[in-house]
């Protein structure tokens, strides 16, 4: 909810709508990506419907993405292009990130905790306050929804 917002508006259509995360990726280290519904080994592309990546979650100087099984190993770099749609300025930038971890998911998945190497400082910022700023607006609309008062 916004300052315009009346107290008549507590439920906005907009508050439900998504934020949408599009990751493509480049394995550099052993010339693998994953990108639009497909798995790239070297010039050869093959569709499948578990080729894409997932943005799951922020970390400390990187963050934890979703890729198919096998699509890296610990110490590759991958190059991260980074779409955030569903906003009003939406946001597109490239990041280079080292693996630093990977959990094997069921169903053909990983589960990869990457750091960052090279990234321009204003669109991850840019990125990461997307999803301060969102969940910002989940806290007062509940607070709203409730009726009370935001501590």
């Amino acid at each position: 909810m916004t300052d315009n917002d009346s107290p008549d508006d507590i439920i906005n259509p907009n508050d439900f709508k998504s934020i949408d995360v599009q990751v493509m990726m480049i394995n550099e280290t052993s010339h693998t990506g994953v990108m639009k519904g497909q798995r790239m080994f070297g010039e050869e592309q093959q569709k499948a419907a578990s080729a894409y990546v997932k943005f799951l979650e922020f970390i400390d100087k990187g963050m934890i993405i979703e890729v198919p099984h096998p699509s890296c190993g610990k110490g590759h770099t991958l190059c991260l292009d980074i779409q955030v749609c569903g906003i009003k300025n939406e946001i597109h930038f490239e990041v280079t990130a080292r693996v630093m971890e990977i959990e094997n998911l069921d169903e053909g998945r990983d589960r990869i905790k990457v750091t960052l190497l090279t990234y321009d400082e204003l669109f991850w910022n840019a990125f990461k306050s997307v999803f301060q700023n969102r969940q910002q607006e989940v806290t007062e609309f509940f607070f709203a929804a409730k009726g009370t008062e935001k501590p």
